[in-house]
């Protein structure tokens, strides 16, 4: 087995230490109770000690779309640390001081906000500004997108499937999207390779899909690796009952269907 100090990792795991070690010994025999005991006498006002990281509040999942219609959609954005979140919002013909603001006052990591109000296959800018503990701030970017097109507007598409644990193709092929400019991007399952384990959420799908997914909402179904885990659900903002639906976008009707069920 693999010698690991500073994390927990297994062949689809791997939690990292958040924190500092003391101390590292080698021994060749289990300590005695009274031994245990002695040495936590000896260290034990280390426990009196404040929690200590060496993470900055920030971003930890970067703004991503999704469920958009023809007057709304999903954004969605999570921070290190707990947070209150503002959201700004306007037209592509508005000036930016012209934006109006949802806001999330509770402090919670995980932010997604239903805009409703918006007008049909119309460009909109977006912003958000997250607020943490000691008035740590992090503000995003100006980022665009456009609302559902109607029946008879033109629109493009690009599908998505297995990304798991290919972060790199992953990026590359999100890339390759971008360039394209797509208005809708359509994921069939399998987004990661443990959907339990929240890791490959933040560190390998998210960031190997931006900037598409900033810009481009998305419209997911579950796969088998998703293991219908509370993460998919958290973080994807859908048409009930989520783990299948339709929905129409322009002149075309997506049925999303668990194969799974």
């Amino acid at each position: 087995s693999p010698f690991l100090l500073g994390a927990y990792r297994d062949q689809n795991e791997n939690y990292p230490l958040d924190g500092r070690i003391k101390q590292v010994s080698m021994e060749d025999r289990a300590w005695s109770a009274n031994e245990v005991r002695e040495r936590f006498d000896e260290l034990g006002a280390l426990t009196e000690i404040p929690a200590w990281t060496d993470m900055e509040f920030g971003f930890l999942v970067e703004p991503y779309l999704t469920w958009p219609t023809q007057d709304a959609i999903s954004i969605g954005c999570e921070t290190t640390f707990p947070s209150t979140a503002q959201l700004w919002i306007r037209r592509d013909d508005q000036a930016p001081e012209a934006a109006r603001m949802v806001e999330h006052r509770d402090a919670q990591a995980l932010h997604v906000f239903r805009v409703e109000g918006l007008d049909p296959h119309q460009k909109y800018f977006y912003r958000i500004r997250v607020e943490g503990l000691d008035d740590a701030q992090e503000e995003s970017d100006w980022l665009s997108f456009r609302t559902a097109a109607g029946p008879q507007d033109a629109f493009t598409f690009a599908v998505m499937g297995d990304t798991q644990t290919h972060g790199e193709v992953a990026k590359r092929v999100s890339d390759l999207a971008y360039e394209h400019r797509p208005n809708l991007l359509v994921h069939c399952g399998d987004l990661v390779d443990t959907g339990g384990n929240k890791r490959d959420w933040t560190d390998t799908f998210f960031p190997s899909m931006q900037p598409l997914l900033g810009r481009v909402p998305m419209m997911p179904v579950l796969g088998n690796h998703e293991q219908d885990a509370q993460n998919y659900y958290d973080y994807m903002s859908l048409p009930e009952p989520e783990r299948w639906y339709s929905f129409r976008y322009g002149n075309a009707e997506f049925f999303m269907i668990d194969g799974n069920r």
